[in-house]
């Protein structure tokens, strides 16, 4: 699934090819056809992102709402190319090149106060500069989850997927299965330079990911040489990966 980082490069590249253009023709499925008529020959004014969402706002007052999920994906081909209709759920004619997106998964068009509904029901952009510490941490510090199933709350903040929830807690050497709301000082300063790190890292490396703890279930920790775990807990049961030695708590003394 695109998180942050991958999320973020796409509007940037959404933005140098649409903002300023005026929309030829906007073909798209039935579901959504009306209002894609509707933006034939208004301008594309603005395309920004908040977490794993992006909004493509038209001078008409229409917003194009747009999560990528698993398969969603946003392409540029030359103008008159025929793109098959069960995989282009909205073309863009710019009349020298036609920008799709490819498999949707989320495409809905809104108002400008639908929008900022959906902008409200989110947490702070984890990848917003300057970086929202103090709103972030507030919403952590709030939440009684396991700390792998909070930085999974777009509510709490968003942008992190399960890619980068592993990867974060294993550089910031935290227990994934400790509460949020139970990170000291310490832990959470740890985690708030992780959360910058991994994301930016991910981001300037094209939105490729380095797999430290991701999907090596079983494999020697990069740190210690202690095998890689993968566990799943409440509520989404998705999976963590972590190393049991690096990121558990020591027991603590009995004398």
């Amino acid at each position: 699934m695109a998180e942050g980082p991958q999320v973020l490069i796409r509007t940037e590249w959404l933005r140098r090819w649409l903002v300023g253009q005026t929309v030829v023709m906007a073909n798209t499925r039935d579901t959504l056809a009306g209002e894609a008529n509707a933006n034939s020959g208004s301008r594309i004014d603005r395309v920004d992102c908040v977490g794993k969402h992006i909004f493509l706002r038209f001078t008409s007052g229409c917003v194009l709402h747009n999560h990528l999920l698993m398969k969603g994906r946003w392409r540029n081909y030359p103008g008159g190319m025929l793109i098959p209709p069960d995989d282009a759920w909205i073309q863009i004619d710019r009349g020298d090149s036609v920008i799709c997106n490819l498999h949707g998964q989320m495409l809905e068009w809104m108002s400008e106060d639908e929008a900022r509904q959906v902008i409200a029901s989110l947490g702070p952009d984890a990848l917003k500069q300057p970086y929202p510490l103090d709103q972030i941490e507030r919403n952590l510090i709030r939440s009684t989850l396991p700390i792998t199933e909070a930085l999974l709350d777009q509510a709490l903040l968003s942008g992190i997927g399960n890619t980068a929830r592993s990867e974060i807690l294993f550089t910031a050497q935290l227990d994934p299965r400790k509460q949020s709301c139970d990170l000291t000082p310490g832990e959470m300063e740890r985690l708030h330079e992780q959360i910058f790190d991994i994301l930016w890292e991910s981001y300037r490396s094209g939105g490729r990911w380095r797999h430290r703890v991701y999907r090596r279930n079983g494999e020697p920790c990069v740190e210690c040489g202690a095998p890689i775990e993968m566990i799943r807990l409440a509520p989404t049961r998705r999976s963590t990966y972590y190393c049991p030695s690096c990121q558990t708590e020591p027991l603590p003394s009995l004398f």
